[in-house]
């Protein structure tokens, strides 16, 4: 059955009345129109209402689809953050509820009313599908449902967070500014073809129109935060909105007190709760201990030991004899540590902020993709600017693709030294916590061998230099990215003369393994100076 026979059926779906139209796609089983249509002697290109419902309205949904594992992993370590901040605090209290501002309560208000009115154009679609027989096409009972599955996850992960005291994320607030930038086009459609014509289905008309006003009016409301802080020095970071975490307004009160007059201690922020050593130690001791059972095999509590001794044990036993000693020497003991391999480093940090790396490598990888997005599209730009018969709208659209391009690699780039810059100070607390308690357990026999300076030198310069890697670490798969996309835009313009320009960074890669090295050199050599000089004045 091909829904774009009825003509009157046409009329009521179809917002765009250009005169000459050229179809590029054209589907008939779920819309009533085109997918995409253009008129060459436009001003503005003409939006569908197949592409508006079908494409459009369900980038929002969409990118809430590609979020939800972010919003999950997000929520969850929150919990666990708000958990050991009232255990710290030594408050035997469940999670509490923030107290509810009329911010946040208008703000359910307008979801309420956002789903309402998707719910009555799902329920009027419906109705004349199945009982009038109508031939309403399937994007008409698509969009109303997607965007009522949305805005319900919008209100549990916004309630969610607001039990936590926290302010909704970054994937929520860009929700909403999605179902803003999409809802635009409609709305103009909507404006022409319900107060231009005869429209008689009035309540739908409504239904549809109030749609973008309370989207905006959410957005606006989702750019501010009314959770409050404890403290009168806590640190509002995670307290503040999306919008003021991104252009760090929460920081400028500090700014203007150093502008001023010299800043004090009382001035500056408290530090997060979870950049506190005392937390991050509990942590890396748990993950320690963790690996360490897993290594050794001890304190394995499996049903292999309620279903008694396993083969292995029973041929062991069998080799003892009552000669055998009850309890091992001492040098069986130390020749069984000493055997023991200690748990990896790495695969410890690895599993502690695992997720901020990988947020940080998300950022970072979308960035280098816009970076080579920016040339692309000057050079469309300019060749639109050397083609008198492309329309004016073309041009409008790369200047703004090329200035949010530039914008969105800008907030990437800045949340992924951020985000690294962040992991590197709690990795340099964690090894300098681990460092000190090591020391503060060894014993005389192993004191003796170990110098204060080396000691030193493992806190200071051996610490610092997982501070100093970590910012530089995402690098490793960044630069050869960076190499081979640049090599191709290269190669669009110039051709094969871009191979002159790999040959010269392949020879300049020995001369920097070579400068490294004697770095290193001299890295080692200013240490054992640094060692011997502290030993001199412990002395």
């Amino acid at each position: 059955m091909s829904l774009t026979s009825d003509n009157s059926f046409n009329n009521e779906y179809d917002y765009s009345d250009d005169i000459y139209e050229e179809s590029m796609w054209s589907t008939t089983s779920f819309c009533a129109d085109p997918l995409l249509t253009y008129s060459p002697n436009s001003t503005f290109p003409s939006i569908s209402n197949c592409l508006q419902h079908a494409i459009l309205d369900q980038l929002a949904p969409l990118l809430l689809l590609i979020s939800l594992p972010i919003l999950w992993i997000t929520l969850s370590n929150a919990k666990i953050e708000y958990k050991a901040t009232k255990e710290e605090e030594e408050e035997e209290e469940e999670i509490g509820r923030a107290p509810h501002s009329e911010i946040e309560l208008i703000k359910k208000v307008l979801i309420a009313v956002l789903a309402g009115s998707r719910l009555f154009l799902f329920v009027i679609a419906s109705y004349e599908l199945l009982w009038q027989n109508k031939p309403i096409p399937l994007v008409e009972l698509f969009y109303p449902l997607t965007h009522l599955i949305t805005l319900a996850f919008l209100f549990y992960f916004t309630e969610q967070f607001l039990r936590l005291s926290l302010a909704p994320p970054g994937p929520i607030f860009c929700v909403w500014l999605f179902f803003v930038l999409t809802g635009l086009p409609e709305l103009f459609n909507l404006i022409n073809y319900c107060f231009g014509n005869e429209f008689y289905f009035l309540s739908t008309c409504i239904a549809k129109l109030v749609w973008w006003p309370l989207c905006f009016f959410q957005f606006i409301l989702n750019c501010f935060s009314t959770i409050p802080t404890g403290h009168s020095n806590q640190s509002p970071e995670e307290k503040v909105s999306f919008l003021n975490n991104q252009l760090f307004i929460w920081f400028d009160p500090l700014v203007k007190i150093g502008h001023k007059r010299p800043i004090v201690e009382k001035d500056v922020f408290r530090l997060l709760p979870e950049m506190g050593a005392k937390r991050l130690f509990r942590r890396w001791c748990k993950e320690r201990a963790k690996q360490q059972i897993g290594k050794s095999g001890d304190f394995h509590y499996s049903t292999s030991q309620l279903n008694g001794p396993s083969k292995q044990s029973k041929e062991n036993i069998q080799n003892y004899n009552e000669r055998t000693p009850l309890l091992p020497t001492y040098k069986e003991k130390q020749q069984k540590l000493k055997n023991k391999k200690p748990p990896s480093i790495i695969n410890c940090l690895w599993n502690l902020f695992r997720w901020e790396i990988i947020g940080a490598m998300i950022a970072k990888l979308f960035s280098d993709l816009l970076q080579i997005t920016t040339p692309l599209l000057l050079g469309q730009l300019i060749s639109f600017t050397e083609d008198i018969s492309l329309p004016n709208w073309w041009g409008f659209l790369l200047a703004g693709g090329l200035f949010l391009a530039s914008e969105m690699r800008s907030l990437l780039q800045n949340n992924y030294f951020n985000m690294m810059n962040s992991v590197g100070c709690k990795v340099q607390s964690v090894l300098t916590s681990a460092v000190y308690a090591k020391t503060l357990r060894l014993s005389s026999s192993a004191r003796h061998g170990r110098t204060s300076g080396e000691i030193v030198n493992l806190m200071a310069i051996d610490v610092d230099r997982f501070y100093q890697v970590i910012p530089l670490l995402q690098q490793i798969w960044s630069s050869p990215l960076q190499v081979v996309l640049s090599l191709f835009v290269l190669y669009q313009v110039m051709g094969w003369s871009v191979i002159g320009g790999v040959l010269f960074m392949i020879a300049l890669i020995p001369c920097n393994l070579c400068v490294v090295r004697r770095t290193k050199i001299w890295q080692m050599e200013q240490m054992t100076l640094k060692d011997s000089r502290l030993r001199m004045l412990n002395e």
